[in-house]
């Protein structure tokens, strides 16, 4: 087994990234069009692919910049999720 260079590190993280934003905004993009038609998921496809990029940062990186991206990805999928009007049962009053 060998060490990867720095290049492979950065095709690897790269890819994590794009996967993650793929599955945020599609994700965000069904969640917001079953709520509010077709304005919904342009609103959750977007702060979906948000939520996804932190996610997929988190993912790559380590110690507290990964408290911190994860952190960021949970409140851009609040935030997604109040836009559209779907929110979780523990976040309702």
């Amino acid at each position: 087994m060998r060490e990867l260079t720095y290049e492979e590190m950065e095709q690897v993280d790269g890819g994590v990234l794009h996967v993650s934003i793929a599955i945020g905004a599609i994700g965000g993009a069904i969640n917001g069009y079953s709520d509010a038609g077709i304005q919904g998921a342009v609103v959750g496809g977007l702060l979906g692919a948000a939520s996804g990029v932190y996610g997929g940062v988190a993912a790559v990186a380590t110690g507290a910049s990964r408290l911190m991206f994860g952190a960021y990805s949970v409140g851009s999928m609040v935030l997604s999720d109040q836009a559209t009007g779907r929110m979780p049962r523990w976040y309702s009053s």
